[in-house]
């Protein structure tokens, strides 16, 4: 096989089979190397080697040279596994000059070239290997009757070895050469004939003609379908041509299905590996089954799932270690893989450990590889950068950007030029003007002299230069490099560019007003709505680019665009509400602020094309599908954009009909957010005060409303990330939990403090605010824990929180039903982990984190009591499947979740919930339920309880996670949710949950009486256990209304039975009064 890489966090890695010569012909002779791959998949490497002199001896003695062509792949193969890769390939190139010395025979010389360079193949010497494959084509053209089918061979393995030096081009003119062969030749074997279409077919791929690629993919299936032959050897190369079909399903957005067929591939490999005889063919299948499991950890991680790709990761390098000797050097690349994975989660010091240990690997071995070091060092700058050690990320960069010139031969490729984009950012960022424009320049003037792959490289670099000199502060220069930019798209013509055109737009847009804002002393109310209507037009842009979008890079590049656009929009409007005192001003600026939260949500979802939706039937869904992915892939493949203009305008009649026909879903994705601020106003409940926080760039303002007056406040927000961050580190020494909680409150609620008349209040959080409890904050320092029961907010006014404005509506009724209760809990105590780790013997689907979850024993009781009290029913145990609570939960009055459950900040439709895992199935994800699997839930109630949520990555997108949950459970029909804002000990949740039942029964509201249990458990903890740590986590999201529950009929029983007691002493005493 011969990979290509991207190396743009993971490499995507196409499969090939070098050609052989051994597989029919030798068996037919006495002299086979079967023998020789027994004993070495058996790992009797003297016994190998000793066959494999035997046959070379013997066949010398007999003066039978022109025999010895299979034996260099298996000397040079025999003396890797005895010592290293240096000393098999002098061995297996000595042998080689011995073979070409003993015979002139041309067919000879060419089948023993390609047998060696089928081992530098496998120790990923590409050079040498193409060195040899190039020699060989010389060797085949001598050979007077040479048929078609030979000549191909060769053709076909230097296209190979082009095509695994990134020279595309080259590799399609040597496939495509190749495939005429086999095509003209009758008796080609169909096992090659159908390898020659999979080849051009990846080189269709890679040049993104993705219906010529599903062409040839689709003939080289039908084609083996009939090979002879070994049904083994069939399956691997079957497999390795589904491995390659994976990658154009996902290029097509069909990650699902990519994930899919690469599960398939790898189980198949795993066939070939297991009870194939081939020790060749075998070693290749190791190989390629570790590179697909790689693949499988990009799929993921465009799916937005970074843990689960980074845990393939390791996977894939552990099993790597069982097949490759030590100094491979892709165990180096496969630490800076695992490395570059791991800053994808945020893990910035692992990752600067695992990528230190990939360049200490590389740098031990003999080979040389530039490219992966340079890989790993400009990775290595990119992490200290982020971790703010500036001269640390330096001094990686200037050591990555020769490596990279070395290994490219001073050609520029996307890697290089992305390197050459984030080195000129970071100068920018870090003081070094000049050379920041100098980087930028660089790579723009490679690109106008060289030209790109694409017809927006050119492009690209422009927008890096505008914004290079946006962040070093040069506006004027700004301005310039955008107006050359803009005038670059402009003279794009053709009905490809015309939609590329308009998608690209935004940036500069953006980049246009924000350098204007910062030039225009003199700000008017003209210049400011000018400025508006640009970025409306930029915004309407991103509603329409939306819908083709399906990876996790491009999804956070269209949220980031709406983030900026959005931000910069609302500084205008409050920079208009500044000037003119308009209150239609703050209502648009609150309405881009909501909205915002909507757009994240949208565009996240469209991560997920099996994402099913209760209420939507699924032929709509499907419809919905298959429209985006049209436009989705005619946008990438060359051959295809008639077919985007059509799909466009089915699309626009298809939202036509979905907005009448099923306008919750509609509203929930597709509606324009206009809902105007006067008209929220009016949902704010009697008694109530709406305290929705706002950051505008990084100034916070608090809009404070109730149902008669608005205002908004400037607050002082200096360190106040921080001091949440050390809040929220458990620290337990109560006098610095004091400072903090009393400087918080002096920061964000002391500035509105006379304003708070109102005994209800409603907080909407922004960004790090999601990760504060604002009822634990104090006026003044407190002494003890249990102050707080009496000084706090918690003790002023009863709390509840909501994510966003636009979800107010005090006249909405909650809903009634019969059920009062049911409840999950499944514990994931230490036998319902032994059960499952002996179900699963594949560990690659082993879920290492479901063994290390802690037990729940509360939760249990908890269930079970309050299933009793309240006649319901509970699922607890290995009863508590995902399965259990899909079908169960609905239509109940409370629905209790005491399971383990994940705010994910990072891939915010990935929080998830966490049940037991079912032993009768494989699937690894059968016990989680994700955020985006909700929306397929029927989850009517009128509250459901999480109180065991922990939140990864809190100070990163903080709330993101939360925000998703909470709003699949309210489209799923919760009206409400209590949850927790961090990991709380579990038993103090439960004696809070347990009082707050208690209240709940006596018709208290739900945020009053989630108040008094926290005060209840206050005026009753022990020590520390006061510590705002243990309680001040559980909050209630959404509606507040008291729940109508119904006493159980044991209950009513024993109160009838007392009422007719209390009748019969009434009688009796009458009776004897009388």
């Amino acid at each position: 096989m011969k990979d290509f890489s991207c190396y743009v966090y993971y490499a995507i890695i196409l499969a090939f089979s070098l050609f052989q010569f051994s597989t029919v012909a030798q068996e037919k002779n006495r002299l086979n190397t079967k023998v020789i791959d027994s004993f070495m998949l058996n790992k009797y490497i003297q016994k190998a080697d000793s066959a494999l002199t035997a046959q070379i001896t013997y066949l010398e003695n007999k003066n039978l040279n022109d025999s010895l062509h299979k034996y260099p792949y298996y000397l040079g193969r025999i003396e890797l596994l005895k010592s290293n890769s240096t000393k098999a390939s002098i061995k297996a190139d000595a042998f080689l000059d011995h073979i070409l010395s003993a015979t002139n025979n041309q067919r000879t010389h060419y089948k023993s070239l390609l047998s060696l360079s089928n081992f530098y193949d496998e120790i990923g010497n590409n050079a040498k290997s193409l060195e040899l494959t190039k020699s060989a084509y010389t060797a085949i053209q001598k050979v007077q009757d040479a048929t078609p089918e030979e000549i191909g061979k060769v053709e076909y393995n230097v296209g190979a070895t082009m095509l695994a030096l990134g020279n595309i081009r080259e590799a399609e003119k040597y496939f495509k050469r190749a495939l005429q062969n086999f095509e003209s030749y009758k008796s080609t074997d169909r096992g090659q004939l159908s390898d020659g279409y999979n080849a051009v077919g990846a080189t269709m791929w890679m040049s993104t003609k993705l219906d010529s690629a599903k062409y040839y993919y689709t003939k080289a299936l039908k084609t083996i379908e009939t090979a002879k032959g070994n049904p083994l050897y069939n399956l691997y190369l079957a497999t390795v041509i589904q491995s390659n079909l994976s990658l154009l399903e996902y290029s097509q957005g069909d990650l699902a299905e990519a994930v899919t067929i690469q599960n398939v591939v790898i189980t198949n490999y795993e066939k070939v590996i297991q009870n194939y005889t081939d020790e060749n063919v075998v070693s290749k299948a190791k190989r390629f089954q570790a590179r697909a499991i790689s693949n499988l950890a990009v799929f993921y991680n465009e799916q937005g799932d970074l843990k689960k790709a980074n845990d393939i990761l390791i996977f894939a390098h552990n099993k790597r270690k069982k097949f490759v000797e030590a100094g491979d050097p892709s165990f180096g690349a496969s630490w800076i893989q695992i490395g570059q994975s791991q800053m994808s989660l945020r893990e910035y010091d692992q990752a600067i450990e695992s990528l230190t240990l990939g360049l200490d690997q590389l740098n031990r071995i003999e080979d040389d590889n530039p490219y992966w070091k340079a890989a790993g060092l400009h990775a290595l700058a990119e992490a200290h950068s982020a971790t703010n050690n500036p001269g640390l990320a330096a001094q990686y960069y200037s050591e990555s950007e020769p490596l990279f010139k070395k290994a490219l031969d001073n050609v520029y490729d996307i890697e290089f030029l992305n390197f050459l984009r984030n080195k000129s950012c970071f100068l920018a960022d870090n003081g070094e003007s000049e050379e920041a424009v100098a980087f930028a320049t660089d790579a723009y003037e490679y690109v106008i002299k060289h030209g790109g792959d694409d017809n927006f490289s050119e492009f690209k670099q422009l927008l890096n230069l505008a914004e290079v000199n946006y962040r070093i502060g040069n506006y004027d220069k700004t301005l310039e490099w955008v107006q050359k930019a803009d005038d670059f798209l402009n003279k794009r013509s053709t009905t490809a560019d015309s939609i590329q055109i308009e998608f690209h737009k935004p940036q500069l847009i953006l980049l246009k007003a924000q350098a204007e804002y910062k030039l225009n002393d003199q700000m008017d109310t003209i210049f400011l709505q000018q400025q508006l209507k640009s970025l409306d037009k930029a915004t309407d842009i991103l509603e329409r680019r939306k819908t083709t979008l399906y990876k996790y890079e491009d999804i956070n590049v269209l949220v980031s665009n709406y983030q900026s656009i959005s931000s910069l929009a609302i500084q205008l409007n409050l920079k208009l509400f500044d000037i003119t005192k308009n209150s239609k001003y703050l209502s648009q600026m609150m309405k881009l602020h909501e909205s915002g939260i909507y757009n994240r949500i949208r565009s996240r979802l469209n991560l997920r094309n099996n994402i099913a939706f209760s209420d939507v039937p699924k032929n709509i869904l499907e419809r919905e599908i298959q429209l985006k992915n049209t436009m989705a892939s005619s946008l990438e493949d060359s051959e295809n954009m008639v077919a985007f203009f059509d799909s466009n305008s089915d699309w626009k009649h298809f939202l036509d009909s979905l907005k009448q026909q099923h306008p919750k879903y509609y509203k929930m994705r597709y509606a324009t957010i206009e809902e105007p601020l006067n008209e929220l106003q009016k949902n704010i409940p009697v008694n109530t005060t709406v305290v929705r926080y706002v950051y505008v760039d990084t100034v916070l303002y608090a809009f404070v409303a109730d149902a008669n007056d608005t205002q908004m406040f400037k607050l002082n927000s200096k360190g106040i990330e921080q001091n949440i961050t050390e809040l929220s580190e458990n620290n337990l020494e109560f006098s610095k939990t004091a400072a903090l909680l009393s400087k918080l409150y002096t920061q964000l609620w002391l500035p509105f403090e006379t304003k708070m008349t109102n005994e209800h209040i409603i907080i909407i959080p922004d960004g790090v605010l999601f990760n504060l409890s604002f009822e634990s904050l104090t006026p003044s320092k407190i002494i003890k824990p249990k102050d707080l029961a009496t000084t706090s907010l918690l003790s002023k006014h009863i709390i509840s929180y909501n994510y966003s404005l636009l979800l107010l509506n005090k006249n909405q009724q909650p809903n009634s039903f019969d059920n009062n209760f049911v409840a999950f809990a499944p514990e994931f105590n230490d036998a319902m982990k032994k059960s499952y780790k002996k179900t699963i013997s594949d560990s690659l689907t082993l879920d290492h984190s479901y063994l290390t979850l802690l037990p729940q024993p509360f939760s249990i009781s908890l269930a079970k009591k309050f299933s009793k009290e309240f006649n319901g029913q509970y699922f607890v145990n290995d009863m508590a499947l995902k399965r259990s609570f899909t079908t169960h939960a609905k239509n109940h009055k409370i629905i209790y979740i005491g399971t383990h459950a994940e705010s994910n900040n990072l891939s915010p439709e990935l929080s998830r919930l966490v049940f037991a895992k079912s032993l009768d199935s494989l699937n690894a994800e059968d016990n989680s339920l994700y955020s985006y699997e909700i929306y397929d839930i029927d989850l009517e109630s009128n509250l459901a309880i999480l109180t065991a949520c922990e939140t990864g990555k809190p100070s990163y997108q903080a709330g993101e996670g939360m925000i998703s949950l909470a709003h699949a459970f309210n489209y799923a029909g919760s009206e409400s949710i209590l949850t927790s804002l961090w990991k709380i000990d579990e038993q103090s949740s439960a004696k809070i949950i347990e009082s707050f039942y208690e209240y709940l029964k006596k018709g208290w509201a739900k945020d009053k009486a989630l108040q008094q249990a926290k005060l209840d458990y206050i005026s009753t903890a022990d020590g520390r256990t006061a510590h705002p740590q243990y309680w001040a986590g559980l909050v209630l999201i959404g509606d507040t209304t008291p729940i109508e529950l119904s006493s159980s009929p044991n209950h009513i029983l024993w109160i009838l039975a007392g009422l007719a007691l209390l009748g019969v002493i009434y009688f009796v005493r009458k009776k004897l009064y009388n």
